[in-house]
């Protein structure tokens, strides 16, 4: 699924209203720290001084996540109040090194991402996004690797988490959350892209070739944990800023559904039908490898 692209010019007044609902729903105040930089950023930019590029483009991409807080309902924010002051701490720029606030914010903006789903998305109860498709549980865990080597203790945890909601007797649907971002544009570089569609197809390459060169890496992660994880799903995020045409920069986004069962399994047309209702999903199944022991089957019925 690809989420519509936006100038980075009408980034700064949405990142501005979604402060201020956290602040009503929470009495949080987030015009502070790090996301005060992010405003003052985009508003220089949006008046047509010079400012620093990859600042700028850090603070543009970062801001989706900010502002996918407010499209979640009070009380789920206020489930994760205790972790809201993290979004407004650490550096302007990632610096490889954990941080818990950027963590938190791809967290929401999977449960918005979600609610496409199940309006009634909730956070940390016991995962960190979990919601229910037709009457089953989805407990989702969210990484956010900054490395090659965080990716497969990233991938670790959340298969260690969700290993350990099994034994505390919470069932249904498992997934891991991963965002790639860092991974393949660290710095926060522009895609040049001859047009929209290229820029899309130009990320989800990007998504395959990491799939192709993780293979063995998310192998050894599903072997170094028990086997009841019940891990049904990897949702993959990349999200960059790309140059279409010589015009301006504009934020693009993907999400991937990685499925881990046969795609002629009822489960994987349960979770087929529930990923149908979220916005802008692509309803085409790719197999890459046509020996995949998955692609026994045909693309469930809508």
């Amino acid at each position: 699924m690809n989420v519509p692209m936006r100038s980075v010019q009408t980034i700064a007044g949405s990142l501005r209203q979604a402060l201020d609902y956290v602040e009503a729903s929470t009495g949080i105040n987030l015009h502070r720290g790090r996301l005060r930089e992010y405003l003052e950023l985009l508003d220089r930019a949006a008046a047509g001084e010079c400012v620093d590029g990859p600042s700028l483009w850090g603070a543009a991409l970062e801001s989706a996540d900010i502002e996918a807080a407010a499209t979640l309902r009070a009380d789920v924010l206020t489930r994760v109040r205790h972790r809201l002051g993290e979004l407004a701490a650490g550096p302007l720029v990632p610096n490889g090194l954990p941080d818990a606030g950027r963590d938190l914010a791809f967290e929401l903006a999977t449960a918005s991402l979600m609610q496409g789903v199940d309006p009634d998305v909730d956070m940390e109860r016991p995962s960190d996004v979990v919601l229910c498709a037709e009457g089953h549980p989805v407990l989702i865990e969210c990484k956010r690797p900054s490395s090659a080597g965080a990716f497969r203790r990233r991938m670790i945890d959340g298969y260690r988490q969700l290993s350990n909601h099994r034994r505390d007797g919470q069932a249904g649907y498992g997934a891991i959350a991963a965002d790639l971002s860092l991974l393949v544009n660290p710095g926060n570089g522009i895609l040049p892209a001859e047009s929209r569609d290229a820029a899309i197809n130009a990320l989800y390459g990007h998504i395959r070739l990491w799939l192709q060169m993780a293979a063995e890496e998310l192998q050894r992660a599903r072997r170094n944990v028990r086997d009841d994880a019940g891990v049904h799903l990897l949702f993959f995020r990349l999200r960059c800023l790309v140059g279409i045409a010589n015009g301006p920069p504009v934020v693009a986004q993907v999400w991937h559904a990685e499925p881990l069962i046969a795609l002629d399994s009822p489960e994987f047309a349960l979770i087929y039908r529930a990923m149908c209702r979220v916005q802008h999903f692509s309803r085409e199944v790719h197999i890459v490898d046509a020996a995949d022991p998955r692609a026994l089957g045909v693309v469930p019925n809508r």
